[in-house]
């Protein structure tokens, strides 16, 4: 069977659509780590973490529910550094999270564990 270059152009041209889609789909996942220090910085939130889970219907996304009734999902780093009853403020505008547990203070900077996670893929 002979293609005719009509049909040739044709393949070429999807196949080249199809690796831009792709190229378009994976490389916010692997590389650009910038759109994760944005999403962090326009968070804001307060208030006593009630509960702690592992959201089974979102990927397991590491999952906290505060007092207000307010969800928020962390990477795993900050998650695991989390425990129930401890208070929290994320503040705009900044990538600082304060974990407030009985008598300390815990800062965790979510520039850092994004820096390390990236370095890590």
């Amino acid at each position: 069977m002979k293609l005719s270059n009509t049909d040739l152009l044709t393949i070429i041209g999807y196949a080249v659509i199809s690796l831009f889609i792709l190229y378009v789909i994976i490389t916010p996942k692997i590389g650009d780590y910038s759109i994760h220090i944005k999403a962090v910085m326009a968070q804001e939130y307060e208030g006593k973490v009630i509960k702690k889970y592992l959201n089974k219907d979102i990927r397991n996304e590491p999952t906290v529910i505060l007092t207000n009734g307010e969800k928020i999902v962390y990477y795993d780093f900050e998650y695991y550094k989390i425990s129930t009853g401890d208070s929290l403020s994320k503040k705009p505008s900044s990538t600082i999270l304060y974990i407030y547990r009985k008598d300390k203070i815990i800062k965790v900077d979510f520039k850092e564990d994004i820096r390390y996670f990236k370095d890590k893929t």
